[in-house]
């Protein structure tokens, strides 16, 4: 899982700013930002993400009778 951490931190440098041009507090940049365990918490959102997108993608090629 640590392979994709770099990339959630990318991500959430893009949110933290993206969210700064909508008055973000600078706290809340800082946390987004630098905290590990919010860092954390999102590359184990991501990795939660891409397995309930497996197990749906399964079930739909299961479904439709594709190969699985």
């Amino acid at each position: 899982m640590t392979e994709i951490t770099p990339l959630v931190r990318i991500a959430l440098y893009i949110l933290a700013g993206w969210l700064s041009a909508y008055d973000l507090p600078p706290e809340a940049q800082r946390i987004f930002t630098t905290d590990p365990a919010m860092i954390e918490l999102a590359t184990q959102a991501v990795a939660a993400g891409v397995a309930g997108l497996t197990a749906v993608w399964w079930r739909v090629a299961k479904r439709f009778g594709w190969s699985t």
